[in-house]
């Protein structure tokens, strides 16, 4: 399975080609879609950001992903999402896709907006290992591992 091709801009709006422009090896993305999924989004941040000083070709996204007719209302909110982000680096991980939300759920074989959802990737995009909900100590360890494994 791979991440499907599909484009985004990151808060300081820079535009992106994924996979291709993810800059690790391996790189987590981690996808939300849903403003309320923020708490799991930011556990799996915590633990992406201990494992970028172990592993230095890991890189971590966060992607928040919106039905590409949401992105009319985008462009008549002023800041809207980067103002709740105040640090550069975090503004600059997040990048928003506008999407056919079915397709990418289907590309990436997810079944249910309900949660989010990990994905380690290879530079080619290729799901190297997934997983749904928050980071719990347990995924965290399955994840260090999994990078480990990518790294060697």
């Amino acid at each position: 399975m791979r991440f499907p091709s599909v484009s985004g801009e990151n808060l300081e709006g820079d535009h992106f080609e994924l996979p291709a422009d993810f800059a690790g090896d391996p790189t987590l993305a981690v996808v939300s879609f849903q403003r309320w999924h923020q708490p799991a989004v930011e556990s799996w941040l915590r633990a992406a950001k201990q494992l970028q000083g172990r592993y230095p070709g890991f890189e971590y996204y966060e992607l928040p992903t919106l039905s590409h007719r949401h992105r009319l209302v985008k462009s008549v909110l002023p800041g809207g999402l980067s103002e709740g982000v105040p640090d550069a680096t975090q503004r600059a991980r997040t990048i928003r896709l506008y999407v056919d939300v079915s397709r990418f759920r289907q590309a990436l074989g997810i079944r249910s907006v309900d949660t989010v959802h990990a994905l380690l990737l290879a530079p080619d995009g290729t799901v190297r290992w997934r997983a749904r909900g928050s980071c719990t100590r347990e995924r965290a360890n399955e994840l260090r591992r999994a990078v480990r494994r990518a790294s060697a």
